[in-house]
């Protein structure tokens, strides 16, 4: 994420707090509580925090007007800063390089815009690190909320139609700094009333600015999830969800969560099979806890999922280890096509070869043409080799011929190697395209070692290469850097 938002929590905190249980008096224990309250000024900040919520049932919680003009503020000052960014002010020549080897222009135009983001988010990161370590996790909290916003909805001036890459970007710097908020708030004793205060701010927020968006409070999944803890506060942030009236299906790996605070089994696989088509995370763990106590709910669940077509990804290696093929043989059969189709395996082919007739078989091979590194491990295995390596002489433009090749580096090693050398020779002769092929071809030249007992081929292949006229030094980089 760049330069690293700085926490000072330290871990050896926790082992001095052990120590307390191992002291017999109330008077020592208060004692050494006193001194690791001076030691600790993190420590110290947040029993402060914690103890102001002591006081009353309303103790803490912030009147919403001022939750409002406080995240409006932080919210304008971010949002300012990113529309004055300007891509059409960025000078290459201001670019310092992150790493060794040859960097093209685009990649360091990247990285320039890049570091321009940083410079405006990650002071305010930085801010909520210090606000957190300083008993004020409220506002903290409130900070980001407002930070994201602003991240969402900037206007930044994109003539090179960059958005989608600044939009990504600054997601992945929200997200993963959400994640160290999270790891810390779990190291934290939390007063009720910073729940109630940040479930206001998010769900008015919400309500206010997003409520077309579907996406938008599940990105907050993981903090909602960090702040809510006890009994109490799932009793009062289930009131404030009904408040708010927040479909739950907006919230769901969060509303599984509260369910399962509650120590209801029959309640959480009751909420969690109402959401379960809105979740893949969800889906997952009901489909693991059917599996070990309830086959026929697991096919049904299994079924209704698959024929949707959620969550295949997540879920199609599960369904092939527990659905019995003599039961469900269609559904069985749907699975490992899937899973071939995505993932190559040779397993899985050979499962298909027992569920195929010869005419089924032969319509998948050439139905899955497309599909060039399971066409060709598909040909591999039914001993057609000839018949791969007559394709891959009629078509020099596949884009994966450097998946496909490897397939007949055991019968057919001289002719695999004048095919790549074609292969190379064509694409680096492109010049206006070439460098993107740069990667592929190094793949390439790496899988040739595989090639036995024609070493001297393979390194004067590689030489022809290096050294091709006119000189490419990214590709040379690359070599180098690959170990060619």
């Amino acid at each position: 994420m760049g330069k690293s938002v700085v926490w000072d929590l330290d871990v050896r905190v926790f082992d001095q707090l052990k120590i307390m249980k191992t002291i017999k008096t109330d008077k020592d224990k208060l004692k050494y509580f006193q001194y690791l309250l001076e030691a600790n000024p993190v420590i110290e900040a947040q029993y402060e925090e914690y103890f102001k919520d002591r006081g009353g049932e309303d103790k803490g919680v912030l009147a919403v007007d001022h939750v409002v003009r406080f995240m409006q503020s932080e919210f304008d000052d971010c949002l300012a800063q990113l529309r004055n960014v300007n891509l059409c002010d960025i000078d290459i020549r201001d670019y310092v390089p992150q790493r060794s080897g040859y960097i093209d222009h685009d990649e360091a135009m990247e990285h320039l815009v890049e570091d321009q983001l940083k410079n405006i988010v990650h002071p305010f990161f930085e801010e909520i690190s210090r606000e957190m370590n300083g008993g004020e996790t409220t506002k903290a909290l409130l900070k980001f909320i407002a930070i994201f916003d602003a991240c969402k909805r900037k206007d930044v001036y994109d003539p090179e139609a960059l958005y989608y890459e600044i939009s990504s970007f600054l997601w992945t710097e929200l997200f993963y700094f959400q994640s160290r908020l999270v790891e810390h708030l779990k190291c934290r004793v939390l007063p009720q009333s910073l729940t109630e205060n940040v479930c206001n701010a998010l769900f008015l927020n919400y309500l206010k600015y997003h409520g077309e968006d579907e996406r938008y409070l599940q990105f907050f999944e993981p903090l909602l999830m960090a702040i809510t803890i006890s009994e109490d506060s799932t009793q009062l942030v289930e009131k404030l969800i009904r408040q708010y009236e927040i479909k739950r299906n907006l919230i769901p790996r969060f509303c599984s969560y509260l369910s399962f605070l509650g120590n209801d089994l029959e309640g959480w696989i009751r909420e969690s099979e109402e959401l379960i088509e809105y979740d893949g995370d969800i889906a997952q763990k009901v489909l693991q806890y059917y599996a070990g106590n309830d086959e026929k709910k697991f096919v049904r669940i299994a079924k209704k999922l698959w024929y949707k077509g959620l969550y295949r990804g997540k879920t199609a290696e599960l369904y092939f280890k527990e659905i019995d093929p003599v039961k469900e043989p269609e559904f069985y059969k749907q699975v490992v096509l899937h899973l071939i189709q995505n993932e190559h395996r040779e397993e899985y082919y050979r499962i298909l070869q027992g569920l195929f007739s010869e005419e089924e078989k032969e319509k998948f091979i050439e139905k899955n043409k497309w599909n060039c590194e399971l066409y060709a491990m598909m040909l591999h295995m039914e001993g057609r080799q000839e018949e791969l390596l007559d394709h891959l002489r009629s078509d020099k433009y596949l884009i994966d011929f450097a998946k496909m090749i490897p397939y007949l580096y055991h019968s057919h090693p001289v002719e695999s190697l004048k095919l790549i050398k074609e292969y190379i020779l064509d694409r680096l002769s492109d010049r206006k395209y070439r460098r993107r092929e740069y990667p592929k071809i190094v793949e390439l030249l790496q899988s040739t070692h595989m090639i036995k007992g024609h070493d001297q081929k393979i390194n004067e292949l590689i030489r022809i290469v290096y050294y091709h006229q006119p000189t490419l030094p990214a590709m040379r980089s690359k070599m180098e850097m690959e170990g060619l």
